[in-house]
């Protein structure tokens, strides 16, 4: 169970850091902080073409 925990934490951390890098979110940090993991997988899908691709998942 720690992994799987570990594993939606690792996931949110990472989509927060790409979102924050994006001119939407820039100032906006705690917006993310306090957003489901799906609404964030949503925004990240939407804005995917300014963030670029990952170099890795």
């Amino acid at each position: 169970m720690s992994r799987l925990r570990d594993a939606v934490i690792k996931r949110r951390n990472y989509l927060i850091g790409q979102l924050s890098q994006t001119r939407n979110y820039k100032y906006k940090r705690d917006n993310l902080l306090n957003m489901p993991l799906q609404n964030l997988e949503s925004e990240y899908d939407l804005l995917k073409d300014k963030i670029g691709e990952p170099v890795c998942s």
